[in-house]
């Protein structure tokens, strides 16, 4: 398995930017939904724990939201490791996007 973490910092209350990562992630599940072949995502409190499968691949981590960051932890299968920094860049522009 290859581990991905990804931290970026807010300003802003901590139930609103876990409100706008849970639009936006709501938004991206109706967006591909043809392209997850099995997927749970449980929100407790300011904490996703997250499982997908896309593409033969499967993906699970969780995704916190801190008083003053969100960090971002995944393991993904070992071959993905390759795409590593590319992934962890989309997901740290898209969290700086959402957190502006």
């Amino acid at each position: 398995m290859s581990s991905i973490s990804v931290t970026v910092s807010h300003q802003l209350d901590p139930q609103e930017a876990a409100q706008r990562i849970q639009s936006a992630l709501a938004e991206a599940l109706r967006t591909y939904q043809d392209r997850l072949e099995q997927g749970s995502f449980q929100w407790t409190d300011r904490v996703l724990n997250y499982r997908f499968q896309t593409m033969g691949v499967t993906v699970e981590g969780t995704l916190r939201v801190e008083p003053t960051q969100v960090v971002v932890e995944a393991e993904l299968p070992t071959f993905a490791g390759v795409f590593r920094g590319m992934i962890e860049q989309q997901i740290r522009d898209r969290l700086s996007e959402l957190l502006a």
